[in-house]
């Protein structure tokens, strides 16, 4: 605690001659956070009793517990008494389930001139190198919007414009794999090395529009026309005997920076929605072809079921037929079985000749055979009609002139869109 009331031995230094303190600045750092949960809802990287130490002494703006929700980047200032209080902070930024958050709490004294604050940042997050370029700065080092403007430079660096070029260039990648067109349509499995396959395309789709989404713009835009803002507001208030060439170079400097800044995004907006809008066409395109292969795969489907049905229908016929056999020979077989038991004596000494009573088993063999034949032939029948398709049922039956027709559709799609020849199916294959 010594460190933030200036006692000894971290009191000022005692200045010789002729030499008065004007400006400085003075931060606590916690640049090498590790905690993952550092930058979640109402948590502090503090005991609570220096955290509360550090806002008193610094007149740090007391919403700044209030602020560990905001998402996105969160730039706010206020006036408060003689100190311009500003809270800079993106703390919901995460990659792979490490938070790379930072923030920082700021409070610019018009009568001592100093800028007092708070940055703390994961270890992830790199924020040495901001602190290293303020360093570079020399003086004057105590303009408020001195640190946060280094770190909007930072997150709004040439990498960010570079981003959206890549993503661009893999655009221009997925329209040759959906929208060029073969001046020779390659036979089958001789696709060239290009194409893609869908699901690798919605997947590069995807990825493409999450890129492109990152650092919104207009999120940013919001950051800097409150840093101008604030920028004026404390040039303003600032007294005239403050305002050294100096200081007046380096706030000139500050505002030329947010404007190219505000130029940059504007440029980065508009190119974004092209990209998003040709991304979306793209996957609209997709979800045709997914469409076009998967009306063909159900009519694949329609064909090899019929082919299933036509095969059933043969196996019934084959068993029909030997039901029919089994019906007309069983009463006979059954009968002469039944005659032959020692139960049944037809003849007082047949000699080897036909015994006269062979009428009977006539009698009983032809009504038998005709009564399970006939039973048979109408049981079959009901449920043959029943079974029988309708007038609308007939109609839904495939034709083999639409199967060619649906051959030549997709032929002509895989010319326009470039699929892969090699990854279809030849529907007039299945005639």
């Amino acid at each position: 605690m010594l460190n933030i009331v200036r006692q000894h031995p971290f009191a000022p230094r005692s200045l010789d001659g002729n030499v008065e303190f004007r400006d400085g600045t003075r931060l606590v750092l916690q640049t090498k956070t590790k905690d993952d949960a550092a930058f979640s809802q109402g948590v502090i990287s503090l005991e609570a009793e220096a955290y509360g130490s550090l806002v008193r002494e610094f007149r740090l703006p007391y919403r700044c517990l209030e602020s560990t929700s905001a998402v996105g980047p969160f730039f706010w200032w206020t006036e408060h008494e003689d100190c311009l209080q500003l809270i800079f902070r993106k703390s919901d930024v995460e990659w792979l389930g490490t938070s790379r958050g930072w923030e920082m709490m700021l409070s610019y004294s018009s009568s001592t001139g100093i800028t007092s604050g708070y940055v703390k940042a994961m270890e992830t997050a790199k924020f040495n190198t901001v602190l290293e370029e303020l360093l570079l700065c020399g003086s004057p080092a105590s303009h408020p919007l001195l640190l946060p403007i280094l770190v909007l430079c930072r997150e709004l660096s040439s990498e960010n414009d570079e981003k959206q070029r890549t993503q661009r260039k893999e655009l221009r990648k997925l329209e040759n794999a959906l929208s060029s067109r073969y001046q020779v349509t390659p036979a089958a499995r001789y696709g060239t090395d290009t194409d893609l396959e869908l699901d690798r395309i919605s997947t590069q789709i995807a990825n493409c529009q999450c890129e492109v989404l990152q650092k919104r713009p207009q999120a940013w835009q919001n950051v800097i026309g409150r840093a101008k803002d604030a920028a004026t507001h404390f040039w303003h208030s600032l007294p005239e005997e403050k305002k050294d060439p100096a200081l007046r170079g380096l706030h000139g400097t500050l505002l030329s920076r947010l404007e190219f800044l505000t130029v940059k995004l504007e440029g980065i907006e508009n190119y974004a929605f092209v990209t998003l809008e040709r991304l979306s066409i793209h996957r609209e395109v997709l979800h045709n072809i997914i469409n076009q292969r998967e009306s063909r795969l159900n009519l694949e489907i329609a064909i090899q079921q019929h082919r299933l049905a036509d095969t059933s229908g043969h196996e019934n016929a084959s068993m029909k037929t030997l039901t029919w056999l089994g019906s007309l020979f069983l009463p006979g077989t059954f009968l002469a079985s039944l005659f032959s038991t020692p139960f049944f004596d037809f003849s007082n000494d047949m000699n080897g000749s036909v015994s006269e009573s062979l009428w009977i088993y006539f009698v009983l063999a032809v009504p038998g055979t005709a009564i399970v034949l006939g039973t048979w032939w109408f049981f079959d029948t009901r449920s043959r009609r029943k079974a029988e398709p309708g007038p609308e049922d007939a109609k839904e039956e495939i034709n083999p002139a639409e199967v060619a027709l649906e051959a030549r559709i997709m032929q002509k799609i895989r010319r326009r869109t470039g699929i892969k020849v090699s990854e279809t199916m030849e529907l007039a294959r299945l005639r």
